[in-house]
């Protein structure tokens, strides 16, 4: 019963995505949303040839808009075209409030940068 209820969501969600990502291929934009508190993904749709099996063919992009705002990164241009799946295209692999996706920060990266230049 559980998992019949489990499977449905699942359906409903994939539906929602598929419907989402029809939308975006025909207009042509890029479509966006948060996967952490501060990291946005976007993402522009290249095929949909194998949508029905609940793939994708995307370009995408994903910034930290923390790091942004305070001049930390650059605007990223998108990334090559690869083929993805619908149920991970929202996954984040980060802490919770964003970071780079192996948990580490920016900011951590640069201190240890700046240690080896003074030493």
């Amino acid at each position: 019963m559980f998992q019949a209820i489990k499977n449905l969501f699942r359906k409903r969600r994939l539906e929602k995505r598929v419907r989402m990502i029809r939308q975006a291929f025909e207009t042509g934009k890029p479509i966006s949303r948060f996967i952490a508190r501060d990291v946005r993904r976007e993402i522009l749709v290249v095929n949909i040839d194998e949508l029905s099996s609940g793939f994708i063919i995307a370009r995408t992009r994903t910034s930290n808009l923390f790091y942004l705002s305070k001049k930390l990164t650059e605007m990223r241009e998108f990334g090559k075209p690869e083929r993805i799946s619908i149920e991970d295209i929202w996954n984040w692999t980060g802490q919770s409030w964003g970071g780079l996706p192996d948990g580490t920060s920016i900011v951590e990266n640069r201190e240890r940068v700046e240690e080896r230049a003074i030493q």
